[in-house]
């Protein structure tokens, strides 16, 4: 049997921008500047979760579920620290200042992954004698994922 994909997420790519678009669609993203965070060292689940709303029926021993809001979550972003990275420095600028930043993931089958949010914290990555230097950012999504 095949395998299930022909595309490796190796050749992902994180670009990060100041601000949320003018219009959340396609045109509005892709009228950003954007500017390529290197060293990632894996990318995170991303995409909105529904709020679970349940309630039980008196008589009928069953849960029924509906979905409410939705939410981005919080993604953490790894990376290796690479001194003079200008995605990094404009990462590293703005965690904790509650400014909206965009985000595009360029995806390995060609396609893109557009969302804004704002980065909360920047955490060194643990140390051992196994490891490189790095930092890992936390970002709150504030929009649906649009993917291109």
């Amino acid at each position: 049997m095949p395998c299930a994909a022909n595309f490796s997420d190796n050749d992902e790519k994180f670009w990060v921008s100041l601000g949320a678009p003018a219009t959340e669609d396609q045109a509005g993203y892709e009228a950003m500047t954007y500017t390529m965070v290197g060293g990632v060292r894996s990318r995170p689940e991303v995409g909105d979760n529904a709020a679970d709303i349940s309630e039980s029926v008196l008589g009928e021993g069953r849960v029924c579920h509906r979905f409410g809001a939705k939410d981005g979550g919080f993604i953490e972003l790894p990376v290796q620290v690479r001194a003079g990275d200008a995605g990094q420095a404009l990462l590293l600028a703005n965690h904790g200042t509650n400014a909206n930043l965009s985000f595009y993931l360029q995806l390995a089958d060609g396609h893109k992954a557009y969302f804004n949010g704002v980065l909360g914290s920047m955490r060194r990555s643990e140390a051992t004698t196994e490891s490189i230097m790095g930092m890992v950012f936390q970002i709150a999504i504030n929009s649906p994922e649009l993917y291109v």
